[in-house]
């Protein structure tokens, strides 16, 4: 009675492993999911540094409304020059989640012994001096992009892209430093 069980169950066996119907299905879920995790961090990275680029044009073009005097001619208020940063980089952000440090000096030296780190900057509030004639001026935009991809921005404290709020996110900065024109 046990050999013909054992011939049964063999043959059961030996037929399920030469059976390829339902294999491609199989094969795909194996190669499929880590596939299509690849294609995502690639889009949403493509994205975030679309973003990061965005941000730092946008702060360049409304900078210059500080730097050539139009700011302070026009008496160009906080939300004012956040909307002008904004315009130019909506597309890809929320601009409510974007926080804008404007400060000037009276020298490039006092603006590297005096300048806050981009952490500091993005957790203070709000700060908007445009400065005068001939002063140097910081403009920093920061925004803080929360990742949709899992894992992306790391695992328990492995690398990934993540560099604040224990890596669910990343802080996407556009800075820029400049002697304001005569005026």
């Amino acid at each position: 009675m046990k050999s013909v069980f054992k011939r049964l169950i063999g043959r059961r066996l030996g037929e399920f492993a030469k059976a390829e119907r339902g294999a491609t299905a199989v094969e795909f879920a194996f190669v499929g999911i880590p596939f299509f995790w690849i294609f995502m961090v690639i889009f949403e990275t493509g994205t975030m540094l679309f973003a990061e680029y965005s941000i730092q044009a946008s702060v360049q073009q409304a900078s210059r409304l500080i730097r050539t005097g139009q700011a302070t001619n026009n008496a160009l208020t906080e939300q004012q020059f956040k909307t002008e940063i904004c315009n130019l980089a909506s597309l890809v952000i929320d601009c409510t989640n974007v926080k804008v440090y404007v400060n000037n000096y009276p020298s490039f030296t006092a603006l590297k012994n005096n300048m806050p780190s981009v952490d500091v900057i993005a957790t203070s509030p709000p700060n908007y001096a445009v400065g005068g004639s001939l002063q140097s001026s910081v403009v920093v935009a920061t925004y803080d992009w929360t990742f949709a991809t899992p894992f992306m921005g790391g695992y328990n404290g492995t690398i990934g892209f993540g560099n604040i709020n224990s890596g669910t996110a990343r802080r996407l900065v556009g800075i820029t430093i400049f002697r304001n024109e005569p005026f």
